[in-house]
């Protein structure tokens, strides 16, 4: 049986006729005995379903971007004995199916459908409110990428490329640097001032192709932490440009590349972070590992 999972509530989800599109083109590649369509927002407990499923005679597809990944991730990722789930390329991110198309061995049929079992293993997890531990793909930062997703996310209706410049200009307006950031990596402690963005990444890639962690390995038991410090507002903008290539890395004197596995990050007046693009209240203090 093929399974098809999407999400009603995604930009990519509410289009019924690209659905359908999909799911028709999606049949004829598969061809499974049967076909049962699932709307993720109205599963009540998406892991008893997958727990419910055969690992040999099942499969899952996942329609969506990064938002309905990590959702659906998160429920079902301890599950052991997983059927085959694969994702297809949908949505407004897609920078965890962008990262793994550069992964050699990543199982890709059509160009379109990532076979994403094996990604699951070693997932990070950063504990949030109430010691809830939540796990992500690509990354999760603090800073200017914070509220610019948080921006670009009250803007759902109009995401795509115009909306993410728009709102990435209003946050660089308002935004105001953290005076002092303390970072523990493995027991090491580093002080940064005038601190732009702390991004903590498990992937390459976030905000729709920005390569802000060119090292980064989301097989190995590590992760990449860039930090933009000590930069002057004018001259930002031009630092940002080279994030598309990776080239920021060069800019030492104001980007910092550290690396790790268990990660304690203490900023002044922290207010919000992203998760996978997703925006969230932040903790004045955060714990963020890889096991």
């Amino acid at each position: 049986m093929l399974y098809i999972f999407f999400n009603s509530l995604s930009k990519s989800g509410s289009r019924q006729s690209k659905i359908y599109r999909i799911v028709a083109k999606s049949i004829s590649i598969f061809q499974t005995e049967g076909v049962e369509i699932r709307d993720i927002s109205k599963i009540a407990d998406p892991n008893k379903l997958i727990k419910s499923l055969s690992e040999t005679e099942d499969i899952v597809l996942i329609i969506g971007g990064d938002g309905t990944l990590t959702h659906i991730i998160n429920k079902i990722h301890s599950i052991e004995n997983l059927p085959k789930i694969y994702a297809y390329r949908a949505g407004t991110g897609n920078d965890f199916l962008r990262d793994l198309s550069k992964i050699p061995g990543t199982k890709i049929i059509k160009k379109r459908y990532f076979l994403i079992n094996p990604y699951f293993k070693k997932l990070p997890t950063i504990v949030l409110n109430n010691s809830h531990e939540r796990a992500f793909i690509n990354g999760i930062g603090f800073g200017l990428d914070a509220y610019i997703a948080n921006y670009v996310n009250t803007k759902k209706a109009k995401k795509g490329f115009a909306s993410f410049f728009i709102e990435t200009i209003r946050a660089f307006k308002n935004f105001r640097t953290y005076e002092n950031c303390q970072i523990i990596i493995d027991g090491k402690e580093y002080n940064f001032e005038k601190v732009w963005l702390v991004s903590i990444m498990n992937g390459c890639y976030y905000g729709g192709g920005m390569k802000i962690a060119p090292n980064a390995n989301r097989l190995s038991d590590q992760l990449s932490v860039i930090v933009i410090h000590k930069i002057s507002k004018r001259v930002l903008p031009l630092l940002l440009t080279s994030v598309y290539t990776g080239r920021h890395l060069k800019y030492k004197k104001a980007v910092t590349e550290l690396i790790g596995q268990n990660i304690y990050v203490k900023c002044d007046d922290i207010k919000l972070m992203q998760l996978d693009g997703e925006s969230f209240a932040a903790k004045k203090e955060m714990q963020i590992s890889k096991k």
